[in-house]
């Protein structure tokens, strides 16, 4: 004989609402290579040529820091940066990176950065709006996830797949510091701090000196931490991660 014991609970539908319609649409301007790598012949060979295709899917997108430029990275190594105000392409750039997975605008909107999977792992950095390319960074072990400008625009922030987290001088084509053993970096809104995730800590480092300032142990149950915003102020720090 079994006894089961359980409780009804009343669940009432709710009415979700549709998601508005977009103000306005960003376009890429019509790309140079044919719609397909993919080509059939002769005879029964199929022939794969690697970089060649319409980079319809966009993997990542960054706003400039006014907001007045958005860069998506594509596939296909393709970049496109449009100007919001005037909803219009300022830059298209063929990167030759492969699946680009990382996108960055400068403060002052000079400057986009550029990773992907291709090219071995290379970083670039770019002038706009002419898209002509400025320097290359060729420091990584595996393919970029992020890549975030410092304030002024002379460093920027790479995190690598292997587990590192870069600063790379913008002025020059030098490393200046690789955290090992450092994920999902964050700066704050300033760019007077900077966040990274470890094993068994979260760390937070002066952008000025890029000494450690202080750190917060990782919980246990925590998988995997996302950083999510971070708040420096003159006695706390706010912090908003997601765990996965």
């Amino acid at each position: 004989m079994f006894l089961m014991i359980g409780a009804c609970i009343r669940i009432s539908a709710q009415t979700i609402p549709s998601f508005p319609e977009p103000i306005s649409k960003l376009a890429d301007v019509k790309h140079k290579e044919g719609k397909s790598g993919v080509h059939v012949g002769p005879g029964s060979s199929i022939t794969i040529i690697s970089g060649q295709g319409t980079p319809a899917t966009i993997n990542v997108l960054a706003f400039s820091r006014d907001g007045k430029l958005l860069a998506a990275g594509k596939d296909f190594g393709r970049v496109v940066v449009w100007d919001i105000p005037d909803r219009k392409v300022l830059s298209a750039v063929d990167t030759g990176e492969g699946i680009v997975t990382a996108v960055a605008i400068s403060g002052d909107g000079r400057w986009l950065a550029t990773a992907g999977q291709g090219d071995n792992f290379r970083a670039k950095l770019w002038h706009l709006p002419d898209g002509k390319l400025a320097r290359t960074y060729d420091y990584f072990q595996g393919f970029l996830h992020s890549l975030a400008f410092g304030p002024d625009g002379n460093w920027m922030i790479a995190w690598s797949n292997d587990g590192k987290t870069h600063v790379l001088d913008t002025t020059q084509e030098k490393q200046l510091l690789a955290l090992d053993g450092t994920f999902s970096p964050l700066l704050s809104a300033d760019g007077r701090a900077l966040m990274t995730v470890g094993r068994d800590e979260f760390v937070v480092w002066s952008t000025a000196s890029w000494t450690k300032m202080r750190s917060l142990p990782v919980l246990r149950m925590a998988r995997s931490p996302w950083l999510l915003i971070l708040k420096p102020g003159h006695s706390s720090l706010h912090l908003q991660a997601s765990f996965v």
